[in-house]
């Protein structure tokens, strides 16, 4: 065999080897380990520089997620508790990439970071920002202004806010708060029966936090928005 020969055939078997090598090892950084991240409610003022970018960068069961300011390597929740959910609903997304089976950047809202949601994006699960909603009510007056410069959000609209909350701006940055109390016209109607729950929870706490003429009045088992009296 003539040297020339020889040398293109030594090359295409290190051009074969290498796609054998590589291409596993692409695939493996995809892999998303079993488990949820644990629950973070820490408001961060600093973000961390992150430690992991994937949960194949984590040694044994742990796994990369958001928590305590950073992206970091953690042990996932215990088997048996539920994947954690956020409020607020995830954005349409209109269109499919091609591709079969695509990788997923994350299994549950507790993988992704702040108030982002795990939405199915146009290529797999991705972290995404949920629809922005606004609820009934009106927003605080604040007074007074902290002094940093660009202060952190806690929220970007009501829809990241549990229950009747709504994303107000606050002293430091935006954050739930309860809407103003108002009061609307018209009477609750009586109510003659009450259930036998001590201290049951209330669906609302003022009128501002009812759709249109609806009032909140007590119902047989807590507060609710009710149609007042003719």
């Amino acid at each position: 065999m003539k040297s020339g020969s020889f040398f293109f055939f030594v090359a295409f078997l290190a051009i074969g080897f290498l796609t054998v090598s590589v291409t596993p090892n692409a695939a493996k950084k995809d892999k998303v380990k079993s488990g949820s991240c644990p629950l973070d409610n820490v408001r961060c003022f600093k973000e961390d520089p992150a430690r992991c970018r994937n949960d194949v960068q984590c040694p044994q069961e742990q796994k990369c997620c958001y928590f305590h300011c950073g992206f970091k390597c953690v042990n996932p929740r215990e088997t048996g508790d539920t994947a954690v959910s956020k409020s607020g609903t995830c954005p349409t997304v209109l269109g499919r990439c091609a591709m079969e089976n695509p990788p997923n950047a994350c299994e549950n809202d507790g993988q992704c970071k702040g108030p982002l949601k795990c939405c199915t994006g146009m290529c797999g699960k991705i972290c995404m920002a949920p629809e922005a909603a606004s609820k009934p009510g009106k927003c605080p007056t604040v007074r007074g202004r902290c002094m940093m410069e660009n202060p952190p959000n806690a929220c970007e609209n009501d829809g990241q806010c549990k229950g009747s909350l709504k994303c107000c701006t606050g002293m430091c940055g935006k954050t739930c708060m309860a809407p103003e109390a108002v009061s609307k016209p018209g009477k609750c109607p009586t109510v003659l029966g009450r259930c036998m729950m001590e201290n049951p929870p209330n669906a609302c706490e003022n009128d501002g936090q009812c759709k249109g003429p609806l009032k909140c009045c007590t119902g047989m088992c807590g507060k609710i928005c009710m149609a007042p009296k003719d």
